[in-house]
């Protein structure tokens, strides 16, 4: 051997002696990291919406609690609506509605920090999350003295991408989710 030069070693191959790596070798490397990453992508989005629909159901069951809270706090009947994706002037929101002495109910303002308010009082839920009914959905709160009665649809049935869930009221003002 010269001086200077050295000679690298020759790697056996699949196919026989060669340096670096063939073609086929980057295809199937290529071709693992692709299932990878498929997989990893398909995981997030059910972590998202797994996320998104149970941070839903507890703005649902925040506002249900609310409503309980300020009923027996001041003494009026209250109305808490829940309106579907399908409703053309405020899908997926919910408002309060409180009753006047004249029996009419008036929409009031019962929104907390950090919850998307539009049209004055109708509050928003999660742009990814969906309320699945044919149409608005009402519970009455109505206070009797320290005691609840809810009258109405009692089950909120909530949708995120193929996930589906629901909170749900009781007479006696038990939330479930």
């Amino acid at each position: 051997m010269k001086p200077g030069t050295y000679n690298y070693p020759v790697k056996s191959g699949f196919f026989g002696d060669e340096r670096g790596f063939t073609l086929l070798e980057l295809m199937i490397v290529l071709i693992i990291l692709g299932i990878i990453v498929l997989m990893a992508v398909l995981n997030y989005d059910y972590i998202v919406n797994t996320n998104s629909l149970s941070a839903a159901k507890k703005h649902v069951e925040g506002a249900l609690k609310r409503a309980k809270t300020v009923t027996t706090q001041e003494n009026f009947t209250y109305q808490l609506i829940f309106y579907p994706s399908t409703d053309a002037d405020h899908p997926n929101c919910f408002a309060f509605f409180r009753r006047q002495q004249d029996g009419s109910f008036v929409l009031v303002d019962k929104s907390t920090a950090g919850e998307s308010v539009v049209d004055g009082g109708y509050i928003k839920l999660s742009e990814r999350v969906n309320i699945v009914a044919s149409g608005p959905l009402v519970i009455t709160f109505t206070p009797q003295g320290t005691v609840l009665s809810v009258t109405g649809n009692t089950t909120i049935p909530l949708q995120v991408g193929g996930k589906s869930g629901s909170v749900s009221i009781s007479s006696n003002g038990n939330i479930t989710m």
